[in-house]
């Protein structure tokens, strides 16, 4: 604290003191903070990279399923799969039925009630998209 020789005496920081105590505070701050931030980006990665994973293995269990079917059947394996080597998307939750590739890239939306991923989008739409591609 700095005095003033006199009748009255000055009490209090001066402007350095009170700018070096803010910026060490600010120092302070800056690693939760950065800690903090770099949390939540992750959580929302790993969660993204895991709904990833579970769409693309129910893609594969459809197929699995469909190629069980069809042997079960007495039918070649790949009936009613999409044609060999092209890509394809399986409407499961509506209709059942294998869609062309015209519509794969589009995102698949979320149905929040049902906690169901639909190909295709209205209004909900995800970040996903996911073609299946058979080959023989």
């Amino acid at each position: 604290m700095a005095y003033c020789s006199g009748k009255y005496k000055r009490k209090g920081f001066t402007l350095i003191e009170t700018v070096v105590a803010l910026a060490l505070l600010s120092m302070a701050l800056a690693g939760p903070v950065t800690l903090a931030t770099r949390s939540i980006f992750n959580t929302r990665f790993s969660k993204n990279k895991l709904t990833a994973a579970h769409l693309a293995a129910e893609g594969i269990e459809i197929v699995r399923q469909k190629r069980d079917s069809n042997i079960m059947a007495g039918n070649d394996w790949a009936t009613n799969l999409c044609g060999s080597g092209s890509a394809c998307s399986y409407q499961g939750d509506v209709t059942g039925a294998w869609l062309s590739c015209v519509t794969c890239n589009a995102a698949l939306g979320y149905n929040g009630s049902t906690g169901l991923y639909t190909q295709g989008c209205s209004g909900n739409c995800t970040g996903f998209t996911r073609v299946i591609t058979v080959d023989r």
